[in-house]
């Protein structure tokens, strides 16, 4: 089973392989077909490397989201003005 949704009906919050979940899907905004763009970009730098763009893990003071968006490059200071959809 997939995770697949239409483009106007999300089925799910949480859709993509955690190391190919895109920005806007991990701090729970709207998201279009440009997250299969950023999965599909994960997947060919894990083909031509060999390893993982974005390998997330859980720590004392944090979660796997947390350093999921620290390693994008993204800070909680860049999430104060967004607010979820």
């Amino acid at each position: 089973m997939g995770n697949a949704c239409w483009k106007h009906h999300h089925f799910s919050q949480e859709i993509q392989t955690r190391q190919y979940r895109s920005p806007e899907v991990i701090i729970g905004v709207h998201y279009n077909e440009t997250a299969d763009i950023w999965s599909f970009a994960c997947t060919i730098f894990e083909m031509l490397t060999g390893d993982f763009l974005f390998e997330p893990k859980k720590g004392p003071n944090f979660g796997k989201d947390d350093d999921h968006l620290a390693q994008v490059g993204i800070s909680s200071s860049h999430l104060n003005n967004l607010s979820p959809f």
